[in-house]
This record gives structure tokens, C-alpha cells and sequence, in this order.
């Protein structure tokens, strides 16, 4: 989902561990969770909630993905899920 998004900063698992690190530092830990993705599933997306659950974080805020007619999407440049 991070390459699909254009954001190759770090893999899923090393954001998770950098998410972990952030606990106990902060009253509070937020994490965003976009969904409507247009090649998201909802298996996928219960996945990503899963995880989040998992980390026993405090918080998460979750946005719909609303393209916006000025910004060009990765994906919509050749994009391949693999």
C-alpha cells in the first residue's frame, strides 16, 4: 500500500516499528488509516485494522481517500500492484 501511495520512505513492517517506538514517548498515539483505495479490498483493508489492533496503539483516525483533480495519483501513472 506504501508503494502504491508513492510513500517509499519505509516498509510496512519498519512504519510498525517506528509507530512502536513512538509509544510512551506521547500521551497519545494517533495512526491514520486511509481505505478507499481504488484497488484496496476490503479483506485488505480489515488487514490493515487487524495490525492495528495488534499494536495496542491508543488511537486511529481513519480518512477515505478523496482524490483531489490536482494532484495526479501514483497509481494512475502505469501502476502495478506487485
Amino acid at each position: 500500500m506504501l508503494k502504491a501511495m508513492g510513500r517509499l520512505l519505509c516498509t510496512g513492517k519498519e512504519a510498525q516499528g517506528k509507530i512502536l517506538l513512538a509509544q510512551g514517548q506521547f500521551p497519545t498515539v494517533n495512526v491514520d488509516l486511509i481505505f478507499n483505495f481504488p484497488f484496496q479490498t476490503l479483506e485488505k483493508f480489515a488487514e490493515d485494522i487487524s495490525i492495528f489492533k495488534k499494536l495496542g496503539l491508543d488511537q486511529v483516525t481513519f480518512y477515505p481517500l478523496m482524490p483531489s483533480p490536482h494532484k495526479k495519483m501514483p497509481w494512475s501513472v502505469n501502476f502495478s500492484s506487485e
